[in-house]
């Protein structure tokens, strides 16, 4: 009978050849202790000084592996190999990074067997390894062209990174005095259609310029009657400056305009200068002439109160 050393039976198995034992064990006893007990064949009995019992350890096996292998682990964003695999004890092994789209090689992280990776490259050792390709998006430049206007603070984009996008700044982030922003355009020539966001997948670095419209100012008259021919109706900021033509009335004299940025009523010229913006309106004001057979004078009067009196 075979047992281990805790008494258990054993698995391996005894062999007879010329009064010489020969055990064999199995696998798993490798490093174990077994006790053999022999006892006779049925007719026999025991001669003297035979052992009856004695103990057995099972040494491990040596068994030379002739080469070894290289285990890749990937985080999913892309593939990597080694070469040669299997290798022999002390051969050069080669690391190759494949990263996937949008994606860069960061870095080899060796996660089992004593390896030191250097320029892509380690010796093999007298095991299997495993090695760790790790992966990272890629990050690229953005510049936009605001073409004459300004981005609000902190709504600038300078970059993106792959699997994320970006989002271009929308017409509540951009001012332009005189102009209203139309869009950003990945040209200079501003055709096509404007681009609100970089999308996730996207790569590469990005180029976009911003596209205004000019405002167009209304201009609006209050001639009470009166006549101003060539007085436009409108303008920009890019409209050279320009005087106002003063009205005509039959039976009345222009006296002044007031409106938009005067003061009072008797401004008898009215400029608007190069770079002015915003709607205007003006008013025109009139003295009657009088006569014409109506029999009526006009006459100025002016008069100074007494001391204590009034008028």
């Amino acid at each position: 009978s075979i047992t281990d050393k805790e008494g258990n039976t054993a698995g391996g198995t005894v062999a007879f050849d010329n009064n010489h034992l020969t055990y064999t064990p199995t696998a798993d006893e490798a490093g174990k202790t077994v006790t053999i007990t022999i006892r006779p064949k049925l007719g026999y009995v025991e001669e003297a000084n035979t052992p009856l019992s004695f103990e057995i350890e099972v040494k491990k096996p040596v068994v030379e592996q002739s080469e070894f292998y290289v285990t890749m682990v990937i985080d999913g964003c892309g593939n990597a190999v080694a070469k040669p695999n299997p290798a022999k004890e002390g051969e050069e092994i080669e690391l190759t990074a494949i990263p996937d789209r949008g994606h860069h090689f960061k870095e080899w992280q060796a996660t089992s067997g004593n390896i030191m990776i250097t320029n892509d490259k380690f010796t093999m050792p007298a095991g299997n390894v495993t090695v760790k390709a790790i992966f990272e998006a890629n990050t690229y430049t953005v510049k936009l062209y605001a073409n004459g206007g300004t981005i609000a603070s902190g709504q600038d984009v300078t970059s993106y990174t792959y699997g994320v996008g970006a989002t271009l700044p929308t017409a509540g982030d951009m001012t332009r005095e005189g102009y209203t922003f139309a869009g950003w355009y990945d040209n200079e020539a501003l055709t096509g259609n404007p681009i609100t966001e970089i999308s996730t997948d996207e790569t590469g670095n990005r180029t976009y310029w911003a596209k205004w419209t000019i405002n167009q100012y209304t201009i609006t008259y209050d001639l009470d009657g009166g006549t101003a021919e060539g007085n436009p109706d409108t303008y920009t900021i890019e409209t050279g400056a320009f005087t106002l033509k003063n009205p005509t009335k039959s039976g009345y004299t222009f006296t002044g305009w007031s409106g938009t940025g005067l003061d009072g009523e008797n401004n008898m010229t009215v400029t608007i200068p190069k770079g002015s913006t915003g709607n205007r309106s003006y008013t025109a004001h009139w003295r009657y002439n009088g006569g014409g057979g109506s029999g009526y004078s006009y006459y100025t009067i002016k008069a100074t109160a007494g001391a204590g009196g009034s008028i």
